[in-house]
């Protein structure tokens, strides 16, 4: 499912060019939910995931799937991309510590939508895995 996607994302211009495309994969992947990106005060940049009524609304999944998007971040960006901030629906789990490991960043527990924070300006800086014929 994620190969045409794949190939789309790595080719990207910058990580919000890739998560555009990400917007509107998502329907193809995932039928009833989304992805949305917007801007918000203070220059960040906030993906937001919606599952309404799909597997993604048991915690695990909707936590391999936050933790695959930053993957696919960390991967064009570089491993040194770290997040503003992390929300998740669910309550939280026994041990947290892995989520701080993952995200190296504030954890918020029992948010109203799963979603990643970036900085605009790591959003918007030009990468050099760019490819726009492969794109």
């Amino acid at each position: 499912m994620f190969v045409a996607l794949g190939f789309a994302w790595l080719a990207s211009t910058s990580l919000r060019t890739a998560l555009g495309r990400l917007e509107g994969y998502m329907d193809l992947v995932l039928k009833g939910g989304t992805v949305g990106v917007r801007d918000g005060r203070g220059g960040d940049v906030t993906v937001t995931l919606s599952y309404q009524g799909s597997p993604f609304t048991l915690p695990p999944l909707a936590d391999a799937m936050l933790s695959l998007l930053l993957r696919l971040c960390r991967l064009n960006a570089g491993g040194a991309l770290n997040l503003k901030r992390v929300n998740l629906f669910h309550s939280a789990p026994a041990d947290i510590g892995p989520y701080y490991t993952c995200f190296r960043c504030p954890v918020e527990l029992e948010a109203e939508h799963d979603s990643l924070t970036l900085d605009k300006k790591v959003v918007d800086e030009p990468l050099p895995s760019a490819n726009p014929h492969l794109a």
